[in-house]
C-alpha cells in the first residue's frame, strides 16, 4: 500500500513531456537559447576585459623596469661623483 502511494506520487510529480504544448515547448527552448548566448558574450565581455588588464599590467611593468634602470644609471653616476664633479675634475 505505502509503495503504491509512493509511486504515484513519483507520477504525478514528473509529468512526461507529451503535455507540454509544442508552443510552450518552443518558447522554453528559445529562452534557452537566449539565456545561452547571453552567457556567451558576458563571457566574451569578460576575457576582452582580462585581455585589457593584461595588456596594461604588461605595460606597467615594462614601465617600471624602465625606472629601475634609470634609478641604477643615477646611482653610478652618483657614486661616480655625478657628472659635474668629473667634468670639474676633468677641467681642473
Amino acid at each position: 500500500m505505502v509503495a503504491t502511494g509512493r509511486v504515484r506520487r513519483e507520477k504525478e510529480m514528473h509529468m512526461p513531456n507529451d503535455h507540454i504544448p509544442p508552443e510552450r515547448h518552443r518558447e522554453q527552448a528559445e529562452d534557452v537559447r537566449e539565456k545561452a548566448e547571453d552567457s556567451r558574450q558576458n563571457a566574451e565581455q569578460d576575457r576582452e576585459f582580462k585581455e585589457e588588464r593584461r595588456i596594461s599590467a604588461e605595460s606597467a611593468r615594462g614601465e617600471a623596469e624602465q625606472f629601475r634602470q634609470l634609478a641604477e644609471e643615477a646611482r653610478e653616476i652618483r657614486d661616480q661623483g655625478g657628472v659635474f664633479g668629473r667634468i670639474a675634475w676633468i677641467s681642473s
